[in-house]
C-alpha cells in the first residue's frame, strides 16, 4: 500500500514563529536538533569550526560586536551568546528529480552545515559552514528571521509524530522548504521563504521544469 500523504496545512508565517521564540533556550535545542537528523562526524567538525568563530567574534570589541548581523537591539545581549541546534542544507534539482523520480530520492546534500545562534533565551541567527578548499569555514553570518522560523517549526513539531525535519533549498525556484517526514506517510514541504502553504512531494515536484 501507497504511504498516505499528510494534510497539507499552512506553515506560520514569519510573524507568527517569531512571537513564538519566547523562552527558547538551550534545554530544547537539543531536542531540535534531532529532528533535524542524527548528528554525525561532518557535522560535529562543523559544528567545531562554528563554535570557534563565534567564540572568535564575541572576543571583539563592544563596537564590533554591534555590528554582528544577529537579531539583537545591543552588543550586550550577545553575553551569553551560544550555539543551538544545527543542521544540514540539501538542494533539490529538476535534473536530480529526472535521475530519480520522487522528490524525497532527489533530495541531494549541499555539504553544508548551518547553527542556530543564541542570545538571552532566543535564536538570533545562524552561522553557515561550508567546505572551502578542502577545509570547514564559516561562509556566512546573520539570517536571524530564518533562525527564528526553522527553531520555531522545529519545536511545533515536537511531539505531534514527526521523525524527521530537513532544509531542503531549491535554487530553480528560489525558494526553501521544510520536509517534514513522519512514520507510515509521504513527507510533505513547508514553504519558508517566502512562506506558505505545506505542499506534497508531489506537487513540489511538478513546480519544477
Amino acid at each position: 500500500m501507497a504511504p498516505r500523504s499528510l494534510p497539507a496545512r499552512r506553515a506560520p508565517g514569519i510573524l507568527a514563529a517569531l512571537l513564538l521564540l519566547g523562552g527558547a533556550g538551550l534545554r530544547a535545542q537539543e531536542t531540535v536538533e534531532g529532528l533535524y537528523g542524527a548528528p554525525s562526524p561532518r557535522m560535529a567538525e562543523c559544528r567545531r569550526v562554528a563554535q570557534a568563530d563565534l567564540e572568535r567574534r564575541l572576543a571583539g570589541t563592544e563596537a564590533s560586536r554591534a555590528r554582528l548581523p544577529f537579531g539583537v537591539r545591543s552588543a550586550g545581549e550577545l553575553q551569553d551568546a551560544a550555539l543551538g541546534f544545527g543542521f544540514e542544507v540539501f538542494t533539490l534539482s529538476a535534473r536530480a528529480l529526472r535521475a530519480r523520480g520522487g522528490v524525497e530520492a532527489a533530495l541531494e546534500s549541499a555539504g553544508i552545515y548551518r547553527f542556530a545562534v543564541l542570545a538571552g533565551g532566543r535564536t538570533v541567527g545562524l552561522l553557515t559552514v561550508a567546505t572551502v578548499e578542502g577545509r570547514p569555514k564559516v561562509v556566512e553570518v546573520g539570517s536571524g528571521a530564518l533562525a527564528g522560523i526553522l527553531d520555531s517549526l522545529g519545536r511545533l513539531h515536537l511531539g505531534d509524530g514527526t521523525s524527521r525535519l530537513r532544509f531542503v533549498r531549491v535554487p530553480e525556484l528560489h525558494q526553501d522548504f521544510l520536509e517534514v517526514a513522519r512514520s507510515g506517510a509521504a513527507p510533505v514541504y513547508e514553504r519558508i521563504t517566502p512562506p506558505g502553504k505545506a505542499i506534497t512531494g508531489t506537487e513540489l515536484r511538478n513546480l519544477l521544469p
